[in-house]
């Protein structure tokens, strides 16, 4: 993310707010070890030891040109860091998905701004196990596994598979081993955002279904092989307002996964296909969170299956919503520049986040670079948004070109 530090020296200023951070949120201190995860309440030493190993300052002799740079250079994270690259304003959060999720990320960085401009005063370490986010089933109370649930869960899967092969991207190099994590993004004007906000309401959509039904048909229209073929992926559901009121903006991963499958005609009929599904799993959160456990249950099975990298082909898409409020750009003088939300990609799924921030819609798709050209990507994104253009009944406006992370 890029940040405007309102002349403030970015070192001491970010090295305090990491620290103060760890407070609040101590859950981003945590770690893993056999499958159980540990927090070690500070003591002075230990914190000394714990800013050493996860504030890391890169300095123009690092040769990182930018935090994209860098982010290739990462590998997997014992526990969460925060880099700084102070001759650019940039700061990269390097953090487990076991421990983050989108709306969980947003609130992190807005607590960060936060402790830039109001720093909290005398923090005491020794306290702080206190302010540990409890796992979901606790801070949602979410029902034990039931024999119906369980019939339920593998029903749904087992439709899910039966309509393999999904409509999917143009994958290569399939056999061969992962390569890097790339990113590009589609940032709509102001102007557009309206436009589309507007149409899709009209015909009783949100962003999310209209995103998501051209990207689809993107796809389809991409896809020589595409005749007969379903859509599969997984809908992602925010539990954080089923939880109890005081987690609702805890810093942890509330959310709850489930089998998607559609069989897209046209442009409307999708997006409607799409609503159904999402209408139809939030309108009784009561069984959704009763599938929560037998679900995650059988995804854990699944992934303990060895698949080659370049096997799964899946394109998911994660409405993140809008930022504001919970995440705000202007703290102060400090004020948030840019940020790419970035998710590691170690094999041929195609992942995206839709949001929108200061009222301009971001879709962006990360994607891996052996498995995927680059052009693919900007093709699959530039017909999505000339299909949900043309769904939505929408001309006469240009907007910007798509961007790479790393590349202004």
């Amino acid at each position: 993310m890029n940040i405007d530090f309102g002349g403030i020296d970015p070192v001491p200023a970010s090295r305090d707010a990491w620290k103060a951070l760890r407070f609040h949120n101590p859950l981003i201190a945590s770690s893993v070890d056999r499958s159980k995860r540990y927090y070690r309440v500070a003591s002075e030493q230990e914190l000394e030891s714990w800013l050493e190993e996860t504030f890391i300052v890169h300095t123009a002799s690092d040769s990182y040109q930018n935090a994209e740079q860098l982010r290739l250079d990462l590998g997997p994270v014992r526990r969460a860091q925060l880099h700084l690259l102070p001759q650019n304003h940039e700061l990269l959060l390097h953090i487990g998905h076991d421990v983050m999720d989108g709306q969980a990320m947003l609130l992190l960085v807005n607590n960060l701004l936060q402790e830039l401009c109001s720093p909290t005063a005398e923090i005491k370490f020794g306290s702080e196990a206190a302010n540990l986010a409890p796992p979901l089933l606790l801070a949602a109370n979410i029902p034990t596994v039931t024999e119906s649930t369980e019939v339920q869960v593998k029903k749904a899967i087992n439709d899910w598979f039966a309509a393999l092969p999904w409509l999917s991207l143009k994958a290569v190099n399939t056999e061969g081993p992962p390569g890097n994590t790339r990113a590009q993004r589609q940032k709509l004007t102001e102007t557009e955002t309206e436009a589309v906000i507007a149409a899709a309401k009209v015909k009783g959509f949100t962003p999310t279904h209209v995103v998501e039904a051209a990207a689809i048909l993107a796809i389809a229209e991409l896809d020589p092989d595409s005749a007969g073929k379903s859509y599969g992926s997984c809908g992602i559901f925010s539990l954080r307002q089923q939880c109890n009121l005081q987690w609702r903006h805890a810093v942890s991963p509330y959310l709850h996964i489930y089998p998607l499958v559609i069989k897209p005609t046209d442009f409307a009929d999708s997006a409607r296909q799409l609503k159904d599904y999402y209408h139809g799993q939030r309108s009784d959160m009561r069984s959704l969170l009763s599938l929560v456990q037998p679900t995650y249950q059988a995804f854990a099975n699944m992934a303990s299956t060895t698949l080659a990298p370049g096997s799964n082909q899946m394109i998911s898409l994660s409405s993140l919503g809008k930022f504001e409020p919970l995440l705000q750009s202007v703290h102060g003088v400090f004020k948030l520049e840019d940020l790419w939300l970035m998710y590691e990609t170690p094999n041929a799924v195609v992942t995206s986040f839709l949001w929108t921030r200061e009222g301009r819609l971001n879709w962006q798709v990360m994607y891996n670079d052996n498995y995927y050209e680059e052009d693919t990507i900007t093709t699959w994104i530039t017909t999505t948004k000339r299909i949900m253009f043309e769904g939505l009944g929408i001309q006469g406006l240009e907007g910007e070109a798509v961007q790479a992370a790393g590349c202004e």
